[in-house]
């Protein structure tokens, strides 16, 4: 979700000001300062609002709204280590350590024996 909406907000702002420099570089101005304001709220608010806080997909929203994900293969790149990432978590706490990974489908024997603080 942050990688998205990092570069949705690039995509708005760079048509409704064509003129900003919104490319990568260490020129500042209030565009690129409003695009990474906007990215940063409109990310944590869908974290808030879909309860999936996590504190690296605020950085990779701000990566992506500043500019430095230009290609498709890049958009691409992170896509394959998110997956990656879930499969590993899905191995290690699921299968390995019987944990209660996803939330979203566990076994409450699981979830008891683990001793997790009720959500």
């Amino acid at each position: 979700m942050g990688l998205f909406v990092g570069l949705a907000m690039v995509g708005l702002f760079s048509l409704l000001f064509p003129d900003a420099a919104l490319s990568p570089g260490d020129s500042l101005n209030w565009a690129r300062i409003a695009t990474l304001s906007l990215a940063m709220g409109v990310a944590s608010l869908g974290m808030i609002l879909f309860h999936c806080e996590h504190p690296p997909a605020a950085a990779t929203t701000l990566i992506a709204a500043m500019g430095f994900i230009d290609s498709h293969t890049q958009v691409f790149g992170y896509l394959v280590a998110v997956l990656l990432l879930i499969l590993q978590a899905v191995l290690f706490n699921r299968l390995m350590g019987g944990l209660p990974f996803p939330l979203w489908n566990f076994s409450p024997e699981a979830r008891a024996s683990t001793r997790i603080l009720p959500v």
